[in-house]
């Protein structure tokens, strides 16, 4: 009797396998407007706390861009679409990658990368939207945790691990770590056919919402498309590779958008996304092949690095405005022991209130002491700087010296009291990396 018992164990065992792996491979066509549903063995929390896991491997290893205007306005563009998204229980997060790669990609718990290859082959805001959109949409249905899950689920089957799985996320930790780690695990991930579909679905859903022209989605899709064509291997693009054939995105896409209210005179562009992307060239040169060739979601092999570290020694200038008001302005660059930096500075600000007296960036003659303005013997309204939080500096209109320390280079104007300051002073820097 035992022996039978235990030979009916094994065959339920089998039968059960065999069913799981009909199920996951070839699973039921789904309703692209249903987000929740479907295997999914981690919280809310399990999520976010396993995506800050992964996201805190990213920033130390990718080239991420953190000049404040770039920054800024990738988030800016995000929350627009957030705000008509079906998931608003996370804190959403975007960044830019300085690679030539043509990408971008989502993170469990609402981390998002944009490579700046991508955002070069967009001609308009609406075409971003469209790619930012469609990796929201990838977190909305949590598909990476539902492909996590599957994988969980047979790793666990087929270790023993049944015990682990059926406490769901409260042992996803043991069991991912006995498979390799989280980076092992989100590397190796991809999204199914259907869950690429729901992604673009999703996207164009908030983009209309959000008041964009969806069919920048298909314009992008097009490009995609002209750029896999060109490519001498005959591979596609990093952010094709696990996507439907663009033929077949195109078409539904078109069809997605027919079914919508639309009747034109969405938003294709903006003066912020213009600016945006001119922002990029006062940023040296973006890197290449970050993307292992072996998975369209890996890392290149090599040492890690952080933004600061993952530029090679080069010379690249930059310039902006400095209003008169200014008390500290991150200039966005950031400047290593070593290197030499020249600033030159040009404009007026009129620095006493109701009054036209006014200096250029030399500033005006000072007096010793006293809480007002003048504020003291340096120069009242001359150009000062400071690197981190060191000791500041004068600049003047122009100068020329050697980095010390590390860190980000500030700007402001010599005032205990700028706010009532008007005018502004045009300013550029030039750095010689060491």
């Amino acid at each position: 009797m035992g022996k039978k018992e235990n030979m009916m164990r094994n065959f339920r065992k089998i039968l059960f396998i065999l069913f799981l792996n009909l199920f996951l491979l070839f699973p039921l066509l789904k309703d692209l407007s249903k987000v929740d549903g479907g295997l999914n063995f981690f919280s809310t929390k399990s999520e976010v706390a396993l995506g800050e896991r992964y996201n805190a491997e990213l920033q130390r290893k990718l080239p991420i861009i953190h000049d404040r205007e770039i920054s800024e306005y990738i988030n800016m563009l995000g929350y627009k679409l957030v705000e008509h998204c079906k998931r608003k229980d996370i804190t959403y997060h975007f960044y830019v990658v300085n690679t030539s790669d043509v990408n971008a990609f989502a993170v469990p718990g609402g981390f998002i990368y944009v490579y700046r290859g991508l955002i070069d082959l967009c001609s308009n805001e609406g075409e971003l939207a469209g790619v930012v959109g469609h990796e929201i949409g990838h977190i909305v249905a949590r598909h990476s945790m539902k492909q996590l899950s599957k994988k969980l689920l047979i790793a666990g089957i087929l270790s023993g691990a049944t015990f682990a799985i059926s406490r769901k996320s409260r042992k996803w930790a043991q069991i991912i770590s006995l498979a390799g780690g989280v980076g092992f695990f989100l590397t190796e991930l991809k999204y199914s056919r259907d869950d690429e579909r729901q992604a673009d679905y999703l996207g164009i859903q908030e983009m209309y919402e959000a008041g964009y022209d969806p069919y920048c989605m298909v314009s992008f899709f097009k490009k995609m498309e002209k750029l896999s064509k060109k490519s001498k291997t005959g591979s596609y693009p990093a952010f094709l590779r696990t996507h439907p054939l663009t033929k077949e995105r195109i078409r539904n896409a078109i069809n997605e958008i027919e079914k919508l209210d639309y009747s034109g005179g969405g938003v294709k562009n903006s003066i912020s996304f213009n600016y945006f992307k001119d922002e990029f060239r006062y940023l040296p040169p973006p890197q290449k092949n970050v993307l292992s060739r072996n998975s369209s979601r890996g890392l290149s092999g090599g040492e890690s690095s952080n933004y600061p570290e993952s530029y090679g020694r080069r010379s690249f200038s930059k310039q902006f405005i400095v209003p008169g008001n200014t008390v500290w302005k991150n200039s966005g660059i950031y400047l290593k022991k070593g290197d030499i930096v020249e600033i030159y500075a040009r404009g007026r600000i009129y620095w006493k209130k109701k009054s036209y007296e006014s200096c250029t960036p030399d500033g005006a003659p000072g007096t010793k002491g006293g809480f007002f303005k003048p504020i003291s013997s340096e120069l009242t309204g001359t150009l000062i700087g400071k690197i981190g939080n060191s000791k500041y500096f004068r600049i003047g209109s122009y100068r020329k010296f050697r980095v010390k320390v590390n860190g980000y280079l500030y700007l402001g104007i010599n005032d205990d009291n700028p706010f009532d300051n008007r005018g502004k002073y045009f300013v550029k820097i030039r750095v010689n990396e060491r």
